[in-house]
């Protein structure tokens, strides 16, 4: 907590903290799990890309499963 502290006050307030233990990767090329096309995705949490989640099938499916726990 004391090194978070120092480190604070030498970058200041207006400058967010660096998160510990995390390495940032590039986004990474993927398939679809819908439509089977490549995409950008930001990790393995992002398996459907941007055009098939603006359809209403989707909007529909995740606006039923809203709170519950799929697998």
């Amino acid at each position: 907590m004391i090194a978070f502290m120092v480190d604070y006050q030498k970058r200041g307030a207006d400058q967010p903290a660096a998160r510990v233990g995390v390495v940032e990767r590039p986004a990474r090329r993927r398939a679809c799990l819908a439509c089977g096309e490549g995409f950008a995705s930001g990790g393995p949490h992002e398996r459907i890309c941007g055009p098939c989640k603006d359809t209403e099938e989707w909007r529909d499916l995740a606006a039923a499963a809203k709170g519950h726990i799929l697998w």
